[in-house]
Protein backbone atom coordinates (compact mmCIF):
# COMPACT_ATOMS: atom_id res chain seq x y z
CA UNK A 1 0.00 0.00 0.00
CA UNK A 2 1.44 3.37 -0.98
CA UNK A 3 2.18 6.14 1.49
CA UNK A 4 -0.65 8.16 -0.04
CA UNK A 5 -3.11 5.35 0.60
CA UNK A 6 -1.90 5.05 4.20
CA UNK A 7 -2.26 8.78 4.62
CA UNK A 8 -5.83 8.74 3.31
CA UNK A 9 -6.78 5.87 5.61
CA UNK A 10 -5.34 7.81 8.54
CA UNK A 11 -7.27 10.91 7.44
CA UNK A 12 -10.47 8.87 7.22
CA UNK A 13 -9.98 7.45 10.70
CA UNK A 14 -9.24 10.90 12.04
CA UNK A 15 -12.42 12.37 10.56
CA UNK A 16 -14.54 9.48 11.81
CA UNK A 17 -12.97 9.66 15.25
CA UNK A 18 -13.79 13.34 15.39
CA UNK A 19 -17.42 12.70 14.40
CA UNK A 20 -17.69 9.79 16.84
CA UNK A 21 -16.60 12.09 19.68
CA UNK A 22 -19.42 14.53 18.92
CA UNK A 23 -17.41 17.10 16.99
CA UNK A 24 -18.35 18.43 13.55
CA UNK A 25 -16.21 18.19 10.41
CA UNK A 26 -16.95 20.40 7.40
CA UNK A 27 -20.42 21.00 8.80
CA UNK A 28 -21.15 17.28 9.20
CA UNK A 29 -22.15 15.96 12.62
CA UNK A 30 -23.05 12.50 13.93
CA UNK A 31 -26.17 12.61 16.13
CA UNK A 32 -26.79 8.93 16.81
CA UNK A 33 -27.70 7.48 20.19
CA UNK A 34 -25.41 4.49 19.53
CA UNK A 35 -21.66 4.95 19.48
CA UNK A 36 -20.19 5.36 16.00
CA UNK A 37 -17.57 2.62 15.74
CA UNK A 38 -14.51 3.58 13.68
CA UNK A 39 -13.02 0.74 11.60
CA UNK A 40 -9.35 -0.10 12.01
CA UNK A 41 -8.94 -0.36 8.23
CA UNK A 42 -11.66 1.66 6.46
CA UNK A 43 -12.86 -0.23 3.38
CA UNK A 44 -15.69 1.07 1.22
CA UNK A 45 -16.58 -1.65 -1.28
CA UNK A 46 -18.10 -4.95 -0.25
CA UNK A 47 -20.43 -7.66 -1.47
CA UNK A 48 -23.81 -9.25 -0.85
CA UNK A 49 -25.47 -12.61 -1.35
CA UNK A 50 -27.08 -11.40 -4.56
CA UNK A 51 -24.06 -9.76 -6.18
CA UNK A 52 -21.97 -12.81 -5.31
CA UNK A 53 -24.17 -14.75 -7.74
CA UNK A 54 -22.28 -12.94 -10.49
CA UNK A 55 -19.25 -15.12 -9.80
CA UNK A 56 -21.22 -18.12 -11.08
CA UNK A 57 -21.45 -16.47 -14.49
CA UNK A 58 -17.86 -15.28 -14.50
CA UNK A 59 -18.25 -11.67 -13.26
CA UNK A 60 -16.50 -10.17 -10.25
CA UNK A 61 -18.84 -7.71 -8.57
CA UNK A 62 -18.43 -5.16 -5.78
CA UNK A 63 -21.03 -2.93 -4.17
CA UNK A 64 -21.09 0.16 -1.96
CA UNK A 65 -23.72 0.43 0.76
CA UNK A 66 -24.44 3.83 2.28
CA UNK A 67 -27.24 4.60 4.74
CA UNK A 68 -30.40 4.67 2.60
CA UNK A 69 -32.54 7.81 2.26
CA UNK A 70 -32.51 9.84 5.49
CA UNK A 71 -31.89 6.88 7.82
CA UNK A 72 -28.43 7.94 9.02
CA UNK A 73 -28.32 10.04 12.23
CA UNK A 74 -26.13 12.55 10.42
CA UNK A 75 -26.66 16.22 9.64
CA UNK A 76 -24.82 18.61 7.36
CA UNK A 77 -25.02 22.26 8.37
CA UNK A 78 -27.81 21.31 10.73
CA UNK A 79 -29.96 19.57 8.13
CA UNK A 80 -30.69 15.88 7.60
CA UNK A 81 -29.31 14.57 4.32
CA UNK A 82 -31.41 12.35 2.04
CA UNK A 83 -29.30 10.00 -0.08
CA UNK A 84 -32.37 8.78 -2.02
CA UNK A 85 -34.07 12.00 -3.14
CA UNK A 86 -36.53 10.21 -5.47
CA UNK A 87 -37.61 7.48 -3.02
CA UNK A 88 -41.36 6.86 -2.98
CA UNK A 89 -43.23 6.39 0.33
CA UNK A 90 -43.39 2.62 -0.24
CA UNK A 91 -39.72 2.40 -1.10
CA UNK A 92 -38.75 4.40 1.98
CA UNK A 93 -41.01 2.42 4.31
CA UNK A 94 -39.98 -1.03 3.10
CA UNK A 95 -36.34 -0.29 2.22
CA UNK A 96 -34.35 -3.52 1.94
CA UNK A 97 -31.37 -1.64 3.32
CA UNK A 98 -33.12 -1.53 6.67
CA UNK A 99 -35.38 -4.58 6.76
CA UNK A 100 -33.83 -7.54 4.96
CA UNK A 101 -31.10 -10.12 5.50
CA UNK A 102 -27.71 -9.08 6.85
CA UNK A 103 -28.63 -5.41 6.38
CA UNK A 104 -30.35 -5.29 9.78
CA UNK A 105 -27.29 -6.43 11.74
CA UNK A 106 -25.73 -3.82 14.00
CA UNK A 107 -22.26 -4.08 12.46
CA UNK A 108 -23.63 -3.72 8.96
CA UNK A 109 -25.69 -0.68 9.96
CA UNK A 110 -22.64 0.92 11.56
CA UNK A 111 -20.66 0.32 8.37
CA UNK A 112 -23.29 2.11 6.28
CA UNK A 113 -23.37 5.03 8.70
CA UNK A 114 -19.61 5.63 8.91
CA UNK A 115 -19.31 5.40 5.12
CA UNK A 116 -22.11 7.94 4.76
CA UNK A 117 -20.50 10.21 7.32
CA UNK A 118 -17.14 10.04 5.55
CA UNK A 119 -18.69 10.75 2.14
CA UNK A 120 -20.52 13.80 3.45
CA UNK A 121 -17.57 15.07 5.49
CA UNK A 122 -14.87 14.74 2.81
CA UNK A 123 -16.14 13.87 -0.67
CA UNK A 124 -12.69 14.13 -2.28
CA UNK A 125 -11.07 11.75 0.23
CA UNK A 126 -13.95 9.33 -0.21
CA UNK A 127 -13.45 9.41 -3.98
CA UNK A 128 -9.71 8.72 -3.72
CA UNK A 129 -10.35 5.72 -1.50
CA UNK A 130 -13.01 4.40 -3.88
CA UNK A 131 -10.69 4.80 -6.85
CA UNK A 132 -7.91 2.82 -5.17
CA UNK A 133 -10.28 0.01 -4.26
CA UNK A 134 -11.61 -0.19 -7.82
CA UNK A 135 -8.06 -0.30 -9.20
CA UNK A 136 -7.15 -3.13 -6.80
CA UNK A 137 -10.29 -5.09 -7.68
CA UNK A 138 -9.67 -4.58 -11.40
CA UNK A 139 -6.19 -6.09 -11.03
CA UNK A 140 -7.63 -9.09 -9.18
CA UNK A 141 -10.37 -9.54 -11.78
CA UNK A 142 -7.81 -9.39 -14.59
CA UNK A 143 -5.70 -12.05 -12.90
CA UNK A 144 -8.74 -14.30 -12.67
CA UNK A 145 -9.82 -13.57 -16.23
CA UNK A 146 -13.13 -11.97 -15.21
CA UNK A 147 -14.69 -8.58 -15.96
CA UNK A 148 -15.28 -6.29 -12.99
CA UNK A 149 -18.70 -4.79 -12.27
CA UNK A 150 -19.20 -2.15 -9.56
CA UNK A 151 -22.48 -0.88 -8.14
CA UNK A 152 -21.81 2.28 -6.15
CA UNK A 153 -25.41 3.22 -5.28
CA UNK A 154 -26.27 -0.04 -3.54
CA UNK A 155 -28.56 1.66 -1.02
CA UNK A 156 -28.37 5.26 -2.23
CA UNK A 157 -29.40 7.12 -5.38
CA UNK A 158 -26.74 9.77 -5.85
CA UNK A 159 -25.19 8.85 -9.19
CA UNK A 160 -21.84 8.35 -7.45
CA UNK A 161 -20.12 6.76 -10.45
CA UNK A 162 -20.85 9.84 -12.55
CA UNK A 163 -20.12 12.24 -9.70
CA UNK A 164 -16.55 10.93 -9.64
CA UNK A 165 -16.22 10.52 -13.41
CA UNK A 166 -15.56 6.78 -13.08
CA UNK A 167 -17.16 5.71 -16.41
CA UNK A 168 -14.52 7.73 -18.24
CA UNK A 169 -11.67 6.89 -15.88
CA UNK A 170 -12.45 3.16 -15.87
CA UNK A 171 -13.64 2.30 -19.39
CA UNK A 172 -12.96 -1.41 -18.75
CA UNK A 173 -15.08 -1.54 -15.56
CA UNK A 174 -18.87 -2.00 -15.73
CA UNK A 175 -20.62 0.59 -13.55
CA UNK A 176 -24.28 -0.15 -12.94
CA UNK A 177 -27.01 1.07 -10.60
CA UNK A 178 -30.70 0.94 -9.81
CA UNK A 179 -32.29 4.38 -9.70
CA UNK A 180 -35.61 6.16 -9.30
CA UNK A 181 -34.23 9.30 -10.93
CA UNK A 182 -36.28 10.16 -14.04
CA UNK A 183 -33.37 12.16 -15.43
CA UNK A 184 -30.89 9.27 -15.60
CA UNK A 185 -33.07 7.01 -17.70
CA UNK A 186 -35.24 9.38 -19.75
CA UNK A 187 -32.60 10.52 -22.22
CA UNK A 188 -29.29 8.68 -22.31
CA UNK A 189 -29.06 5.13 -23.61
CA UNK A 190 -26.85 2.62 -21.79
CA UNK A 191 -23.18 2.82 -22.76
CA UNK A 192 -20.67 0.00 -22.94
CA UNK A 193 -19.71 0.40 -19.29
CA UNK A 194 -22.58 2.41 -17.74
CA UNK A 195 -26.00 0.90 -17.10
CA UNK A 196 -29.07 2.03 -15.16
CA UNK A 197 -32.11 0.07 -14.07
CA UNK A 198 -35.15 2.20 -13.35
CA UNK A 199 -36.88 1.07 -10.17
CA UNK A 200 -40.64 1.26 -10.69
CA UNK A 201 -42.75 2.58 -7.83
CA UNK A 202 -46.35 3.27 -6.85
CA UNK A 203 -46.15 6.91 -7.93
CA UNK A 204 -48.32 7.84 -10.96
CA UNK A 205 -45.38 9.33 -12.88
CA UNK A 206 -43.45 6.08 -12.54
CA UNK A 207 -45.38 4.52 -15.45
CA UNK A 208 -44.32 7.30 -17.82
CA UNK A 209 -40.69 7.18 -16.72
CA UNK A 210 -40.61 3.38 -16.93
CA UNK A 211 -41.84 3.49 -20.53
CA UNK A 212 -39.19 6.09 -21.39
CA UNK A 213 -36.52 3.96 -19.75
CA UNK A 214 -37.50 0.88 -21.74
CA UNK A 215 -37.64 2.89 -24.96
CA UNK A 216 -34.07 4.11 -24.36
CA UNK A 217 -32.74 0.61 -23.68
CA UNK A 218 -32.57 0.68 -19.90
CA UNK A 219 -33.88 -2.10 -17.68
CA UNK A 220 -36.97 -1.50 -15.54
CA UNK A 221 -37.29 -3.42 -12.29
CA UNK A 222 -40.57 -4.07 -10.50
CA UNK A 223 -41.12 -5.79 -7.16
CA UNK A 224 -43.78 -8.47 -7.58
CA UNK A 225 -45.95 -10.50 -5.24
CA UNK A 226 -44.86 -13.61 -7.12
CA UNK A 227 -42.70 -14.29 -10.15
CA UNK A 228 -44.60 -14.21 -13.50
CA UNK A 229 -44.93 -17.71 -14.96
CA UNK A 230 -46.08 -17.11 -18.52
CA UNK A 231 -46.45 -14.55 -21.27
CA UNK A 232 -49.85 -13.41 -20.06
CA UNK A 233 -48.55 -12.62 -16.60
CA UNK A 234 -45.53 -10.77 -17.99
CA UNK A 235 -47.90 -8.79 -20.22
CA UNK A 236 -50.05 -7.93 -17.20
CA UNK A 237 -46.98 -6.76 -15.31
CA UNK A 238 -45.85 -4.58 -18.20
CA UNK A 239 -49.29 -2.97 -18.38
CA UNK A 240 -49.12 -2.08 -14.68
CA UNK A 241 -45.51 -0.86 -14.72
CA UNK A 242 -45.62 1.21 -17.93
CA UNK A 243 -48.18 3.45 -19.63
CA UNK A 244 -48.17 1.49 -22.86
CA UNK A 245 -51.75 0.83 -24.04
CA UNK A 246 -50.68 -2.43 -25.67
CA UNK A 247 -48.05 -5.06 -25.04
CA UNK A 248 -44.74 -4.10 -26.64
CA UNK A 249 -42.34 -7.04 -27.02
CA UNK A 250 -39.43 -6.73 -24.63
CA UNK A 251 -36.93 -8.94 -22.86
CA UNK A 252 -38.30 -10.27 -19.56
CA UNK A 253 -35.95 -11.24 -16.74
CA UNK A 254 -36.16 -12.98 -13.37
CA UNK A 255 -34.09 -10.49 -11.40
CA UNK A 256 -33.56 -12.90 -8.51
CA UNK A 257 -31.15 -15.00 -10.57
CA UNK A 258 -28.30 -12.47 -10.53
CA UNK A 259 -27.77 -8.76 -9.96
CA UNK A 260 -26.02 -8.37 -13.33
CA UNK A 261 -28.62 -6.05 -14.81
CA UNK A 262 -26.15 -4.87 -17.47
CA UNK A 263 -26.59 -8.28 -19.11
CA UNK A 264 -30.38 -7.85 -19.44
CA UNK A 265 -30.39 -5.89 -22.68
CA UNK A 266 -28.75 -7.17 -25.86
CA UNK A 267 -29.64 -3.94 -27.66
CA UNK A 268 -32.75 -1.97 -28.57
CA UNK A 269 -35.70 -1.92 -26.20
CA UNK A 270 -34.90 -2.45 -22.53
CA UNK A 271 -35.73 -5.38 -20.28
CA UNK A 272 -38.58 -5.75 -17.80
CA UNK A 273 -37.18 -7.26 -14.60
CA UNK A 274 -39.24 -8.89 -11.86
CA UNK A 275 -37.91 -8.98 -8.31
CA UNK A 276 -39.51 -10.92 -5.49
CA UNK A 277 -40.21 -9.35 -2.10
CA UNK A 278 -37.32 -9.79 0.35
CA UNK A 279 -37.89 -9.71 4.08
CA UNK A 280 -41.19 -11.56 4.44
CA UNK A 281 -44.83 -10.45 4.96
CA UNK A 282 -43.90 -7.49 7.17
CA UNK A 283 -41.79 -5.90 4.44
CA UNK A 284 -44.51 -6.73 1.90
CA UNK A 285 -46.97 -4.72 3.97
CA UNK A 286 -44.52 -1.83 4.35
CA UNK A 287 -43.91 -1.67 0.60
CA UNK A 288 -47.65 -1.40 0.01
CA UNK A 289 -48.63 -0.50 -3.55
CA UNK A 290 -45.01 -0.58 -4.67
CA UNK A 291 -45.50 -4.36 -4.96
CA UNK A 292 -47.12 -5.25 -8.30
CA UNK A 293 -49.56 -8.14 -8.37
CA UNK A 294 -49.34 -10.59 -11.25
Amino acid sequence: MSCSAKTDRALARGILGKLASGQAHNGVRYNGSEALRVPAMPKLLGSSVKVEKGTKIGIMTAILYLAPADSAPITRNGRTVNLCPWASPGCRAGCLGEHAGRMVQSGVRNSRVWKTALFLADRALFGRMLEREIIALRKRANRQGMPLAVRLDGTSDLGLADLYGFPERFPDVILYDYTKSPHRVAVAAPSRNRHFTYSASERPESRRVAEQALAHGHSVAAIVDRMPQNGGEWSKLQAQVTEADRFIPTTVVDGDDTDARFLDVPGGRGALVALSVKGGPRVRDLLGRMVFEV
